[in-house]
């Protein structure tokens, strides 16, 4: 929601904030922790959020509308980068405050973005596997190519590079890779390694999980969801997200179970997830959805602050600070029409007005 008064010349100034929902109405496709507190986002339209408190409150920007992020890394408090469509790379010193492009020969879109310290990262793409040595600024690629569409590095020598249909490992920085025999049989698009041993990988209907480092797979989930990421955590949370409104959850990555969720439309999508620890956990889904969940990821709040869930089909103002709302949804108990809400504080807060059932 974007509220202008009459009178004021906005587009002169250029001076536009979201109103509804915050932190953002733009889809967050991709999330990095660095501890409890403080986080960041990244979704449609440039757009990246940031939390110093948990998610309580949230700083929005954009940085390019053409960009659409896939990875985001950060290494400490001050130093990450964002990697997306058509090889573009951006990093900040300052914590996000500002955003450098950087320059690199990608030629595709980046799919996973992962740093070993301040000065070595990988980037994984479709059709090659870049390494940089100098914090990004240089990139080279290393003798391997593939589709690729993740990456997972456990310390400085020891990686994993993943495609649809295998694995590769390598115990000396990147210089050499060797394949590993494919356990999973369809194409995966997620993949997840709670340690060198112990991983999951998921894609249309299906979670296959290994527990020795890939020389064998099983089926740990059989189903017709869509996952769009997956994510085990060293403390053996795991997270499975689902294009239909559908979080799986684990507690070992043995079997999944779906976790509770605020919402009940089963068109919204979850994109992607991180897991701080045992206690903090985070999803991220369409249209700005935001969710928290504590103890093992059982049960998830919402963080997106919205004046509605209805569809917005009118706004009116009669002073700067005094304004009006209607929405629409046919399954509303007001009838035909959504609630009708009053501002009396220039949009800061709403409260609903009772109407009568098909005041529309």
């Amino acid at each position: 929601l974007l509220i202008l008064f009459a009178g004021q010349d906005i587009f002169a100034q250029g001076i536009w904030q979201w109103m509804s929902p915050v932190a953002t109405g733009n889809t967050v496709l991709t999330s990095y922790f660095i501890n409890a507190q403080t986080g960041w986002g990244a979704g449609r339209n440039g757009t990246i959020i940031k939390t110093t408190n948990g998610g309580v409150n949230w700083k929005t920007q954009s940085i390019d509308r053409a960009f659409q992020p896939s990875t985001i890394y950060f290494t400490n408090e001050n130093t990450g980068w964002i990697a997306g469509n058509a090889g573009k790379i951006f990093k900040t010193t300052d914590g996000g405050n500002s955003w450098d492009l950087q320059a690199t020969p990608f030629p595709n879109d980046c799919k996973q973005i992962q740093f070993v310290n301040s000065l070595t990262g990988y980037c994984a793409t479709i059709g090659s596997l870049f390494k940089t040595t100098t914090g990004g600024s240089n990139w080279f690629t290393p003798p391997i190519g593939g589709n690729f569409y993740g990456v997972q590095f456990f310390n400085e020598s020891k990686g994993y590079l993943f495609t649809q249909e295998y694995f590769l490992k390598t115990y000396d920085s990147g210089n050499t890779w060797s394949a590993v025999t494919p356990g999973w049989f369809s194409a995966a698009n997620c993949f997840s390694f709670k340690d060198t041993s112990f991983g999951v990988v998921a894609g249309m209907g299906f979670l296959y999980t290994t527990t020795n480092g890939g020389l064998n797979w099983y089926s740990s989930y059989s189903g017709t969801e869509e996952f769009t990421s997956v994510n085990m955590h060293p403390s053996s949370v795991g997270i499975a997200t689902t294009r239909s409104n559908k979080i799986l959850r684990t507690y070992g990555g043995l079997s999944w179970t779906t976790g509770s969720t605020p919402f009940f439309n089963s068109n919204l999508a979850y994109y992607n997830s991180f897991i701080v620890d045992a206690g903090n956990a985070f999803v991220f889904g369409d249209n700005g959805v935001i969710l928290k969940a504590a103890s093992n990821a059982t049960v998830f709040t919402s963080l997106t602050n919205r004046i509605t869930s209805y569809n917005i089909n009118n706004i009116v103002f009669v002073n700067s600070l005094t304004g009006f709302v209607s929405s629409k949804n046919a399954s509303t108990t007001y009838g035909a029409g959504g609630p009708a809400l009053k501002t009396t504080n220039g949009g800061l807060n709403w409260t609903a007005l009772q109407m009568p059932p098909g005041y529309f």
